[in-house]
Order: structure tokens, then sequence, then C-alpha cells
């Protein structure tokens, strides 16, 4: 089975690509050029909050939205979209997970990992306290996590901090190597 996403994270992406190609502010040859045949097929399907979508799809869909929303700054682009996802999702039927918490210390974090355990098909998320309150997040097995999806989990994650503490976060990510992806979680 292909690596993937909850339908929850590739709804809004779906409905945000089919309402920019009728607005006519991407164009049929960018759809084609930016998405495969399956990426196209998954636009007009039926994808409920709890279906898989191939996380490389999810990914192809983003960066073709962020190019044509955000072309001068993709990456704060792939945030807010992470954001407004975090608004719908803690919301929601996540919200419960953001009310447990009570910051993003070692235990905040922890809960955050949990949400994303169950929109991510693979991967492992781990947590783990560093020095001056720094929380680290360290998920390995993330050689087909795209940076477009850790964009967005990054302002989803300050959203988290946010309604949580009260305060955003300082948010930073690196791949050390392919497989692994670090998160910074600094608390302000």
């Amino acid at each position: 089975m292909a690596a993937s996403v909850k339908g929850s994270a590739f709804v809004s992406v779906q409905a945000d690509v089919l309402r920019l190609i009728d607005e006519g502010r991407i164009d049929v040859e960018e759809v084609d050029a930016g998405l495969t045949e399956k990426d196209r097929g998954l636009l007009d399907t039926l994808i409920t909050p709890v279906s898989w979508v191939p996380i490389a799809s999810y990914a192809r869909c983003l960066e073709l939205l962020a190019r044509a929303e955000s072309p001068e700054d993709p990456i704060a682009y792939l945030r807010h979209r992470g954001r407004e996802a975090g608004k719908r999702l803690l919301g929601g039927a996540y919200q419960g997970f953001a009310q447990a918490s009570g910051g993003l210390d070692l235990k905040g974090v922890q809960i955050f990992t949990g949400i994303a355990r169950m929109i991510y098909d693979f991967m492992k998320w781990d947590t783990r306290a560093g020095a001056s309150g720094v929380v680290e997040i360290v998920i390995s097995e993330a050689r087909d996590y795209p940076d477009a999806a850790l964009h967005a989990a990054e302002g989803f994650l300050e959203l988290f901090g946010e309604l949580t503490s009260g305060q955003r976060p300082q948010i930073e990510s690196s791949r050390p190597n392919p497989h692994t992806v670090l998160i910074r979680v600094t608390p302000c």
C-alpha cells in the first residue's frame, strides 16, 4: 500500500484545486503538467474524511495550489493552509485533543503527534524534551513525507500551540537525512 493521508486532510485541497480550475485561475495545461492521471481522477472522486489518499497525490495538489495562489512565498502559503486545516480539525473531530493539552510542553506535543499518527498511515512520530523548554518531534520512516505536507504541518502545529497556550510557538524543521524529519518546537 502506498503512503497515504486521511481524506480529512485532502478534501479542502481537492475543493480548492477544483475552485481555481472553475475560476480559470489554473488552466488545464497547468493541471496536466502538475498532476498525474491518478491525481486528476481523485479530483473527481468523492473523498470522505476517513478515506485514504496517496500522499504523493496530496503533495502534488498542494504544490499546484502553492504555485497558483502564492508563487512568491509558497512556504508561507502552505503554513497558512496548515493553520486553516487546524481550525477545521480542532474545531471538529479532534477538538478534544486541543482541550486535553496544557500548551506545547512535552505532553502537548505528544497530543499533537497523536493527531498526526491518525492522519498519516506511515511514519513514526516520537517526541523528546530538549533544553530550555524546547520539544523535538522526530519523524522516522519519513522518506515519502513531502515538504509541502511538512510545511502545512508546521502551520497546524503553530495554531495548536496558540489554541492551547495563547501564544504562537517558534517551529523549525529540518531533514537530517532522507528518512528523518526533525521539528523543533520552542514555546514563546
